[in-house]
């Protein structure tokens, strides 16, 4: 009878969740009609936005001949690369300016007014200075991803306890410890900063 009871209850909870999603789903597949016919009717330039189903047809010969698989991968690379220089410099200044106050008021103008630039306007600059390859690529992606990390951690090493930064000192820690034991440990914003 409790088994009974449980699956009513667990398709119940399924049905209630279909019915949240089933006006989402319903207005996804009106656009996606509204789409096709238009781009078929030549109501819209076919090249810019193209039917649904050619899309899909595309789609389809790329995953079969796995024409996709080289340009992925050279995609996550650049990814992953920029996000590790973003990452690496973004804790490494974070921590510099959240305790070294002199560090804070030398980078801080700099890094203000660096993060309010739209990234997008960095591109021709950049362009001339490091061509239109990977490393072009690798410096947009990093400087975007870098002024999350470094707030983030700038704010993590700021919000821990002074108290347990002046009893480190007082037990004779040096620098390196406290940025180690106390800091890096108290602080649940520093450790999240990577994930922002």
């Amino acid at each position: 009878m409790n088994e009974m009871h449980r699956r009513r209850s667990m398709v119940k909870a399924l049905a209630m969740r279909a019915w949240e999603v089933l006006p989402g789903l319903a207005l996804i597949a009106a656009l996606l009609l509204i789409l096709e016919v238009s781009s078929r009717n030549g109501w819209v330039n076919a090249a810019v936005l193209p039917a649904p189903s050619a899309v899909c047809a595309v789609l389809w010969d790329l995953l079969a001949t796995g024409d996709f698989a080289a340009p992925l991968t050279q995609t996550l690379w650049t990814l992953f690369l920029a996000y590790s220089l973003a990452c690496v410099l973004g804790i490494a200044l974070g921590v510099l300016m959240g305790y070294f106050v002199p560090m804070y008021c030398l980078l801080e103008p700099a890094v203000e007014v660096l993060r309010t630039i739209p990234k997008p306007i960095l591109v021709p600059p950049l362009m001339l200075l490091l061509g239109l390859g990977a490393p072009m690529k690798i410096a947009i992606v990093a400087m975007a991803a870098l002024f999350p990390v470094l707030i983030n951690t700038l704010q993590g090493v700021r919000g821990v306890e002074p108290t347990l930064v002046d009893t480190a000192r007082t037990f004779g820690r040096g620098t390196s410890d406290i940025l180690w034991r106390v800091i890096d440990r108290k602080s649940t914003r520093l450790n999240s900063s990577h994930r922002t």
